[in-house]
C-alpha cells in the first residue's frame, strides 16, 4: 500500500493501481487500499472501477465522508447525477463542516 501511495503522489496512477491490487490480495479488508486505488482509477478515467472500489471502501467504513464524496464525483463524471447527488448529500450529513 505505501509504495502505491508513493506512485500515486508521483502521478504514476497505473503503477499505483497495481500496488493497491497487490495489497488487497494480501488483505481484502484494507480500506485505504480500496480508497486509494479508487482515486488512482478515477485519475485514469476508469470511473466504473473507481465507483466499485469506493463502494467496497464504504462497505468497510460506511461513515467515511471523503469516500462518499469521491464516489459521488466519479458518479457525476459518468452522468449518474441522481446517485452523485445522493452521495454528496450523505457526505455533507456525515461531515457538515
Amino acid at each position: 500500500h505505501n509504495r502505491g501511495f508513493s506512485h500515486r503522489k508521483l502521478g504514476k496512477y497505473e503503477a499505483a493501481t497495481e500496488d493497491y491490487s497487490m495489497a488487497l490480495k494480501l488483505n481484502d479488508k484494507h480500506f485505504k487500499a480500496y480508497y486509494n486505488r479508487a482515486f488512482a482509477l478515477d485519475k485514469l478515467g476508469r470511473f466504473e472501477e473507481a465507483v466499485a472500489d469506493y463502494s467496497a471502501a464504504l462497505g468497510l467504513e460506511p461513515d467515511n465522508a471523503n469516500a462518499r464524496h469521491n464516489r459521488g464525483s466519479a458518479l457525476e463524471k459518468m452522468g449518474r447525477d441522481r446517485e452523485a447527488l445522493d452521495d454528496f448529500t450523505e457526505a455533507i450529513r456525515l461531515e457538515p463542516s
